[in-house]
C-alpha cells in the first residue's frame, strides 16, 4: 500500500497517481492531503487511488482507512463545511 500526499492536484499529482496505477495495478493507494474540496477526493478515485482523507484526521480513522483499503474497499472522508 502507498499513503501519499497529492501535492498540488492541478499539476500533476493526478498524473502521478494514473502512473502508479498503470505500472501497479493491484498496489492500493491511499491520498493523505491537505486539499479536502469533494472535487479532488472525486478526482483521485478516478484516477485510480483507494481512497482519500485529509490530513487532519484523526489517527483511528487513518487506521480505519487503512484498514477498508486493505479489505478491498474504498475509502473517502472529507470534512462536512468543505
Amino acid at each position: 500500500m502507498i499513503i501519499s500526499d497529492l501535492p498540488q492536484p492541478d499539476r500533476g499529482g493526478y498524473l502521478a497517481l494514473q502512473q502508479i496505477r498503470q505500472d501497479f495495478p493491484a498496489l492500493p493507494v491511499l491520498i493523505l492531503s491537505l486539499y479536502t474540496k469533494e472535487q479532488h477526493a472525486f478526482r483521485a478515485l478516478q484516477s485510480g487511488a483507494s481512497g482519500y482523507l485529509g490530513k487532519d484526521a484523526a489517527p483511528d480513522e487513518l487506521l480505519w482507512a487503512v484498514r477498508q483499503i486493505l479489505s478491498g474497499k474504498k475509502y473517502i472522508a472529507i470534512p462536512k463545511d468543505n
